[in-house]
C-alpha cells in the first residue's frame, strides 16, 4: 500500500513540476513580448510570442530527460518522429487545418489582426496588400 502511495506522490510531483515549467517558460517569454510596443514591429517580440508559445513543449523535452532513462528517450523520440505511425487522412487534416483557418479568419473579418499587430510592416508589404490591409 506505501509503495502505492510512494508511485502516485513521484506522479503528481512530475506532472506539478512538468505544469509550473510549462507555464514558467510561456510566461517568462510572453510578458517582455506584451510589455514591448507592438506598433513598432520588433522581430524580438515575436520571437518571443513564438518561443514563448512552444513553452509546454520545452517542459515536456526537459521532463522527458529528467524522469526517464537513455533507453526510455530514445524510444520516445523514435515514436515521435515516426511519421508512418500517422494516416494519411490524420496528416493531411494537420497540414491543412490551420491554414484553411487561418484564410476564413482573413475573409470573414478582412484582415488578419494577429499578424498586422506582430508585424505592422508586413501589413504594408507590396505582396500582402488586399490581404492583410483592410
Amino acid at each position: 500500500m506505501r509503495k502505492n502511495l510512494n508511485t502516485k506522490t513521484k506522479t503528481d510531483t512530475v506532472l506539478l513540476v512538468f505544469f509550473l515549467l510549462a507555464f514558467g517558460i510561456s510566461w517568462l517569454l510572453w510578458i517582455p513580448a506584451a510589455l514591448m510596443d507592438p506598433a513598432a514591429g520588433s522581430p524580438i517580440s515575436f520571437i518571443l510570442y513564438l518561443v514563448g508559445g512552444f513553452g509546454p513543449t520545452i517542459a515536456g523535452l526537459l521532463m522527458i530527460g529528467r524522469t526517464m532513462d537513455r533507453t526510455d528517450q530514445q524510444n520516445v523520440f523514435q515514436r515521435l518522429i515516426d511519421i508512418h505511425r500517422i494516416d494519411w487522412r490524420w496528416g493531411a487534416f494537420i497540414l491543412t487545418i490551420f491554414p484553411v483557418l487561418g484564410g476564413l479568419t482573413i475573409q470573414i473579418t478582412g484582415s488578419s489582426t494577429a499578424v498586422t499587430r506582430l508585424c505592422p510592416r508586413c501589413r504594408d508589404s507590396p505582396e500582402n496588400q488586399g490581404i492583410l490591409s483592410p
